[in-house]
Order: structure tokens, then sequence, then C-alpha cells
């Protein structure tokens, strides 16, 4: 069975999640943001096209007025698939807001909760349950969803209050987040904030909308790789594009999870004791590194290798950037299982593309 069938499952999910991910005065003051007219489709056009109409998509105009001790901090002017069109810092402590317009996720709220909670390493919840975190809230005339979940992050403990709203064919997420005691103090004004959000049509016309085509057949020479013998293919979980189990080993048993994202969602050291805790191991430090990483392979520039054996879980991960994606693949397990498969788990990294 061709690793492509399970991977390209819910990649857009995933990207989009891991761009909410990142981090977004003194008198109050109005402030008014025009979001861009344009924004290109995620297909980038060839070196000899040039986009037209049909290939942007509109968004409207959005204005709000600050709180006092927020600081605008403009739009996100890093590039990539997904951009926060506001951000803002707070005096007096770390935390920040954002704001991010996404396609439309509604009637995908559980995902994005779990989405959320794999941030600070919390298992994922059911639907009903993961549902059950969301309550109403007014935003912009409207009304949005908002969750609240304190966990660890990068070895220090973080709170992130989220609020997503549905307008005009978009979703639109509003993020607080910072230290616990950072966040607390500004819940009641970023939520005053949410009410004074103006969505405005811009000046441009809108295309007609068109009809999202079908997925398109791989090419004749894309790469399709074979799972390894004994591998079987397991539904994925949140923020999964594959997920198998692999042959047991003296009743042991491991499995394998393949994740897909437009970012190192925080760099090698955060991953590497995120996935330290997974298998109960304290965190490390940039020299600890070296004791638990290597390259995965030389035609592979970046590409890892990470081996984590805690008292009752065993983990081998590996995180290779392909294309301007980072792959994240996982195997986890009882020790005498892990061991077995590395072999094959190694290939498998090396070859997915």
């Amino acid at each position: 069975m061709p690793i492509s069938n399970h991977i390209t499952r819910g990649v857009a999910l995933a990207a989009a999640g891991c761009a909410l991910i990142s981090t977004a005065c003194k008198e109050r003051t109005i402030s008014v943001y025009t979001a861009p007219k344009e924004r290109i489709a995620a297909e980038k056009p060839t070196a000899t096209q040039e986009p037209t109409a049909e290939d942007t998509e509109i968004l409207p105009d959005v204005k709000w007025t600050l709180p006092a001790g927020w600081k605008d901090a403009g739009p996100d002017v890093q590039g990539g698939p997904v951009q926060a069109i506001g951000r803002f810092v707070i005096d007096g402590g770390d935390a920040s807001v954002n704001i991010t317009p996404l396609g439309a996720f509604d009637g995908k709220e559980p995902v994005l909760v779990n989405m959320w909670r794999s941030v600070f390493g919390l298992e994922a919840l059911p639907d009903a349950e993961a549902a059950s975190a969301l309550t109403d809230i007014p935003v912009a005339g409207g009304t949005g969803k908002i969750f609240d979940l304190t966990g660890e992050q990068r070895g220090k403990k973080a709170r992130i209050v989220t609020v997503m709203f549905n307008f005009g064919g978009q979703s639109w997420f509003f993020k607080l987040q910072g230290s616990p005691e950072a966040v607390e103090p500004q819940v009641a004004a970023f939520k005053q904030f949410l009410t004074t959000v103006r969505f405005e049509a811009n000046t441009q016309p809108t295309p007609a909308p068109k009809p999202e085509p079908a997925p398109e057949p791989a090419p004749a020479d894309a790469p399709q790789i074979a799972l390894p013998t004994g591998w079987a293919a397991l539904t994925p979980g949140p923020m999964q594009m594959g997920k198998f189990s692999v042959p047991e080993k003296d009743g042991a048993k491991a499995e394998v999870t393949v994740s897909v994202f437009p970012s190192d969602t925080g760099g090698m050291l955060a991953n590497i004791n995120r996935w330290r805790g997974q298998v109960g191991l304290p965190a490390t430090d940039e020299a600890g590194l070296a004791t638990c990483t290597a390259p995965l392979d030389a035609a592979l520039p970046g590409a890892v290798l990470a081996d984590l054996k805690g008292e009752a879980k065993t983990m081998v991960g590996a995180i290779v950037p392909r294309g301007g994606q980072w792959f994240f693949y996982k195997l986890t397990g009882e020790a005498a299982a892990v061991s077995a498969a590395r072999d094959a788990f190694v290939s498998f990294a090396k070859a997915a593309k």
C-alpha cells in the first residue's frame, strides 16, 4: 500500500494548526488594519505564470479597538502558507494576541481543540468531550467559540485562550497566549476586544466562487513507497497523516505515526523535549541534544534521528525537512517491538517523500 495514500489525508488541517500555534499601549487607541486585498492560493504559480483574479482569495477589511496597554505589532511578514493579519504585544508581561484567517473549519471544532491539546502534550479527547470544552462568546456582532488550555510548552507553563469565529466563508482565529500569570489579567480585555472587531467589505470585486477540484492523481513518476513487511495501516489520530502498526515482538507492540507541518513547530530542541516527555524522560538542553540525536541521512540535510528510551516506553523519532515542509515520524511502543522495527522504520523515514 503506497504511503502517499495515507499521508495526504488532513495535510491542510495540520498545516493550518501548525501556523496557529505560532506567537502573536499605554493609551487606549483605535487601530485599523486592512487585510491584504489578495491572498495567493496555496499552489504557487510557475515562473512563467502570473496569478490572476481567479487564483486569489479576497479578504474583508478588519478593524478593531485596542485595549489599554496593547501595542500593535503589525501583520505577519514572515511569509508561509498562512499568516496572522494582526499581532499585538501587551505591556507588563509576556502575553500576546494574534488574529489569523484560515479556510472554513466550521464543524471541525473538536479536531481543533485536540490540535491545541497536542501542543501541550495532552491526550486527544473524544469528539463529544472536546466539543464540550467550547463555549459561546460574542465576536464582531456574532457568536464565536472559545476554549482555554493551560499546560507546559518548551519547559515552561503556558496558557492559550483561543476563539474561533466563522465569517465570509473563513474561520478567523483570535489567540491570547503567554504565561498563566500574564494571560489571566488580560482575559477580560481580550473578550472585550473581540466585541470591537468589525468586518467590512473591501473595494475590490470578489471573484465568483469555483467548485473545489477533485484531487489530482499522483504523477506517473511520483515515488510510491510501499509499507515495510508486516506493517498495517491504522486510523490516524488528530494531526496525524498516517498511522501504522508494526509486527509484535515476543508480545511487545509498537506503532508508527507520520505528521506533516509547514514549519518546524518550535525548533529541534522543543520537539525533542516534547518527545522525551512522552516517554517519561526529563527535558534536555542544546548540549544534551547530541546525546540523543544523530543525522538521519547525508542525502537529507537537516534531517535527524532521535533514540529515546524511557522506563515503560521507547521511541525512535525522525524529523525530516522536505520541500518546504517538515515530516515527523515516530516509532513508539514497548522496547522489544521498537528495537525489532527500528531498521525498517529508519529506511521508511528516509524514503517516504
